[in-house]
């Protein structure tokens, strides 16, 4: 709010305690290695920098509270894997060849349980913001890769 602009990016980096950290580094191993059997390393690093900018974005706008973590980028990866299970080329398939039912449940969790947890400091509009930024990186890099394979042929 005072031309601090940076702090959009560091918040992503920064953890409110060793449990806040825990929890988002649990998440990301389990959907980073996700992400990474279908996106390369730029792609991935897209995807989870982008989500975590817009939803920290919608949290700076809609919220009057500091607030910092890497839950955005996270609930992007998250978006990714929503996007990729339901809407994305090959849905069917990519539900096929992974038991990610169980991550997209724990995504769906997190994502509702800030809606309704009283008392807490759940910056709801970081996680919902990174979740769509991350659902609408997939489907631009999706977009993206299909015009390169029309061209190529």
């Amino acid at each position: 709010r005072q031309g601090e602009v940076w702090r959009l990016f560091t918040s992503m980096v920064l953890h409110a305690g060793a449990a806040h950290l825990s929890g988002n580094m649990l998440m990301l191993l389990y959907l980073g290695r996700i992400t990474l059997r279908y996106y390369t390393n730029r792609e991935f690093f897209g995807i989870y920098f982008v989500s975590g900018l817009v939803g920290n974005i919608l949290s700076f706008f809609f919220t009057d509270y500091l607030s910092l973590g890497a839950s955005g980028a996270i609930m992007g990866l998250g978006g990714m894997l929503i996007y990729r299970m339901f809407a994305g080329k090959n849905a069917k398939q990519f539900r096929l060849a992974g038991n990610y039912a169980v991550m997209a449940i724990m995504v769906a969790f997190n994502l509702f349980y800030g809606l309704f947890a009283v008392g807490e400091q759940i910056d709801n509009f970081g996680h919902f913001g990174g979740f769509f930024g991350g659902f609408a990186v997939a489907w631009c890099i999706e977009k993206i890769r299909s015009r390169k394979e029309r061209s190529a042929q």
